[in-house]
């Protein structure tokens, strides 16, 4: 064989290669589209159950929030379910209402607003912080020494309201953060799955 033909051998090879490849992604995107759908349809289908409990005012700020895709409290929840950053697990019609009417507050903190219960991975709003001038110890309690929380601090959850985690120290865990990440929970039904780095610049 000539040093040409094996260069086209080579070259025939990697080709193949990069085929296989590029099948396989578009393998794992279908199977990941259908998880999102699936996702996408148990949303929807909790949000229905929960606005059962709610009273027609509630239910009604919840219908505005929901109509407001682009910008709406809900987005941010929904976006990182998409990108895989949290799970919905078949939450009770009671924890999808509590979730929703939380998201609504104005009490939502608008730059760290949402965290992850790192147990089960279902993504909650976080509160706004006071200024540090004002934050106050726990009785019997230093800061840093001994388990979280140290400081009387307001939270719309500090148990997971679907796993009944504590969502202090490392029992929770923030959106951004996720993707480098590994939680035992990204098995579990209702999770997308992270995004391929091909689907990402495709996006």
């Amino acid at each position: 064989m000539t040093k040409l033909a094996q260069k086209i051998d080579v070259l025939l090879a990697e080709v193949e290669s990069m085929a296989l490849s590029r099948e396989s992604t578009r393998q794992r995107e279908a199977a990941r589209e259908a998880r999102w759908q699936k996702v996408a349809d148990r949303w929807i289908s909790l949000a229905a159950k929960a606005s059962d409990l709610m009273s027609p005012e509630e239910d009604q700020r919840v219908s505005e929030a929901i109509l407001r895709s682009d910008d709406g409290p809900y987005r941010g929840w929904i976006s990182d379910l998409a990108s895989g950053r949290c799970r919905l697990p078949q939450l009770s019609a009671e924890t999808m209402k509590q979730l929703m009417l939380a998201w609504l507050s104005p009490l939502v903190d608008a730059y760290m607003n949402a965290a992850i219960c790192a147990s089960c991975g279902l993504e909650y709003p976080k509160c706004k912080l006071p200024p540090v001038s004002d934050w106050k110890l726990l009785p019997g309690k230093q800061p840093g020494v001994g388990e979280p929380p140290w400081y009387d601090l307001p939270e719309f959850f500090t148990s997971c309201p679907h796993c009944g985690s504590i969502l202090q120290g490392q029992g929770m865990d923030w959106p951004h953060l996720i993707d480098m990440k590994s939680y035992p929970w990204m098995q579990l039904d209702g999770y997308v799955g992270k995004q391929t780095e091909e689907n990402n610049r495709n996006g």
